[in-house]
């Protein structure tokens, strides 16, 4: 009997994916053109303007876009046309649920009334009837989990906008709440105690330029917004915010993506193969197989054995049969081949033509994870997940006696660290159903300090409205320019316009920029495009800006932060989800592992898992390759001694560093040895 193969799948050879449904082959066309002209062209060359059905199209696209080509638009903006309009003749409300028909409404009187050409999404408040309303509104959700013919209602604690509510739902019940009669409607309104919370309704009057009844969405945050009233009917993706999707006017010119339609043989088609050769889309899967014995991976008996666990997995998975498996063979005619270990060299080109190698040793992910930051004088961070729950404090105290801290967290690297790392099949949950860990960021009462989103900037001018700043609901962080040209804190989750501030030197220019976005999202792209969100120095620079809004609000850079990490750091770095932190007596961050990490705040008594950091001192190995001129002995301490004193080398590392790295390289005691292959003499770099 053949032993038993143990399969991940990671990378080691190559499988072949075929499926028999429609695909998309997407093509991107940097001519710009208006949505006109834009479908013209696709429906010409191709099948139609591109439509996407789920976020690995998006992703796809995020990975073939060439940002080098693009014609940005008026804001500066890598957007696309998609083949996503508003028929205006559609005025259609459908519920999340796709199999569920509107045959109840409750709206309240005078509604649906579509205020500002923007409200979209539904509400229920007390005395348990709808309203329509901006989906980019943040509050909390009731879901839905079925199961057959029964229906149980959930309220969420979390405050969300729509799409993440939706999402929410989907991923942790069956979706947003349907209501189909007024039996429903009263036990959502019980459960809610007259507070406004998202159901599943939605108004969908966009279509797809195909005629497709995909129901995906992807909207940038405040968008769709008919923005200053235009009539804005048709829909781009913004590459400058992952993909996120914009209403535009279907005049505008831009870069455009077409799609077309193909095939792959299913047995409704006669089997030719000249009729799919050329068209027949192979997806193409890495295979690592890990063994307990030294079989012999090609061997053929052994693969088929592969292949038939392959489409156990698959099919317990849910994966159609139409999906066909096969192997594809290397240029040496094997399939499978050793892993081996990799080894990242960075090299200096500033010395004459010696390279020096520094290794990074690659590893999976483990419970403890080195972070070192370049060019941090900050030591490097080793987390360690504690998936034992704790209150804040507990979980501070047990990590400054185990290790350095709980977690301080600087940049997007360590929230993708601290992502791969995580343990979910450990994890106990919080209330609700989410995968949620203190870190050691907590709201200081005793500080209320404002910054400048410019770091290096001082705040000494303040021109606040009178009353200003209130903190209103304890949610208010964010800084406004009224129409007087007054200050007034604001919701960092609402939608503004911003005015961005471009520095050379000692000139400062002021840019208003078109789009509407939150104040993280106007931060982002301020820095992304110019210096950073507006600095306003002086009363000069303060009429300067107000002139430039024409009486407008807008975001400008100055934030109220009171949070603190528990070791003191100075890090401002923040990754808040959409409506954190929401205010009350929330004094303590929590990383939610099923929203990509984001920051929420909670009260500090509630018991989580969590995590602390280790400082590390990083060692760093080098291989260096020496050219000589003559056959010096270069194992003679002198020669060494010598070797270490040329200023190449000093210039780069300090000189005991490169001491001890001579002396712990090989433990033979023999540091240098000669290497034969005239390749490796000019740049050799290898793993210890």
């Amino acid at each position: 009997m053949m032993e038993k193969v143990l399969l991940s799948i990671i990378a080691a050879s190559v499988l072949c994916v075929v499926s028999s449904h429609v695909q998309h082959q997407y093509h991107f066309v940097y001519e710009v053109k208006n949505m006109t002209e834009a479908q013209s062209y696709c429906r010409d060359k191709y099948t139609d303007l591109a439509t996407i059905d789920d976020m690995e199209d998006v992703k796809t696209l995020t990975d073939m876009v060439d940002l080098n080509k693009m014609v940005l638009d008026e804001d500066g903006q890598a957007t696309v046309w998609i083949g996503l309009y508003d028929d205006e003749q559609l005025n259609s409300w459908r519920w999340s649920d796709r199999h569920a028909e509107v045959e109840f409404t409750n709206w309240a009187k005078g509604e649906p009334n579509n205020d500002g050409s923007v409200e979209y999404c539904t509400e229920m408040y007390d005395p348990g009837v709808w309203n329509d309303l901006r989906c980019a509104r943040t509050l909390r959700a009731v879901c839905s989990s079925v199961r057959g013919s029964d229906v149980k209602f959930i309220l969420i604690n979390t405050t969300m906008n729509w799409t993440e509510a939706q999402s929410y739902c989907r991923a942790n019940y069956t979706d947003l709440a349907t209501v189909r009669n007024e039996a429903e409607n009263q036990e959502v309104k019980n459960l809610t105690d007259g507070e406004e919370v998202w159901i599943g309704l939605f108004k969908d009057s966009w279509k797809w330029s195909d005629g497709s009844n995909s129901s995906f969405r992807y909207w940038a945050s405040g968008e769709p917004n008919n923005y200053a009233g235009k009539k804005e009917d048709c829909v781009a993706m913004n590459f400058n915010h992952a993909g996120g999707w914009e209403d535009w006017n279907c005049d505008q010119n831009k870069p455009f993506i077409c799609y077309k339609g193909i095939f792959t043989p299913s047995s409704s088609f006669p089997e030719t193969t000249e009729q799919f050769a050329e068209i027949d889309p192979k997806h193409k899967m890495r295979v690592s197989v890990k063994m307990n014995s030294a079989l012999d991976l090609n061997n053929p008996e052994v693969m088929e054995e592969v292949l038939k666990q392959l489409k156990q997995r698959m099919k317990e998975k849910g994966v159609n049969e139409d999906v066909k498996l096969s192997w594809k063979k290397q240029p040496d005619g094997k399939v499978f081949h050793k892993e081996k270990k990799k080894t990242f060299c960075l090299l200096s080109p500033s010395h004459r033509g010696r390279s020096r190698c520094t290794h990074v040793k690659a590893r999976p992910h483990s419970n403890a994870v080195d972070t070192p930051k370049s060019g941090d004088k900050r030591p490097a961070h080793q987390y360690h997940f504690v998936y034992e729950v704790k209150n804040m404090k507990e979980a501070q105290s047990y990590c400054r006696d185990k290790y350095t801290d709980l977690a301080t967290i600087d940049d997007m690297e360590d929230v993708k660290t601290l992502t791969g790392m995580m343990d979910l099949n450990k994890m106990v949950l919080d209330e609700d159903g989410q995968a949620t860990v203190w870190i050691g960021l907590y709201d200081d009462e005793q500080l209320n300090s404002w910054r400048w989103s410019d770091r290096h900037a001082e705040v000494e001018f303040k021109n606040w409205k009178k009353g200003q700043p209130d903190n209103y609901m304890s949610v208010e962080h964010c800084t406004m320019m009224l129409t007087t040209g007054k200050w007034n804190d604001e919701r960092c989750d609402r939608t503004l316009r911003a005015v961005c501030s471009s520095v050379r030197g000692s000139n400062v220019t002021f840019i208003l920029i078109n789009s509407t976005m939150s104040w993280t999202e106007a931060q982002s792209y301020c820095r992304a495009n110019y210096t950073d969100l507006a600095t306003v120095r002086n009363e000069a620079e303060n009429q300067e800006v107000k002139n430039l809004t024409d009486g407008e609000w807008v975001w400008i850079g100055l934030f109220r932060d009171s949070w603190k990490w528990s070791d003191g750091s100075n890090s401002s770095f923040r990754y808040w989800k959409s409506g954190e932190p929401n205010g009350g007596k929330k004094a303590c961050v929590a990383m939610n592992f099923n929203r990509s990490g984001g920051w929420g705040d909670w009260t500090c008594d509630q018991n989580k898992p969590f995590i602390c950091y280790k400082e590390i001192v990083p060692k760093h190995k080098m291989r260096v390759s020496v050219k000589m001129n003559s056959a010096l002995d270069l194992n003679n301490p002198e020669v060494m001694e010598e070797v270490l004193k040329q200023e190449s080398f000093e210039t780069v590392v300090e000189r005991r560093t490169l001491n001890k790295l001579f002396s712990i390289m090989d433990i033979d005691q023999q540091p240098l040895h000669h290497t034969v292959d005239r390749q490796r003499r000019r740049r050799r770099c290898s793993a210890d």
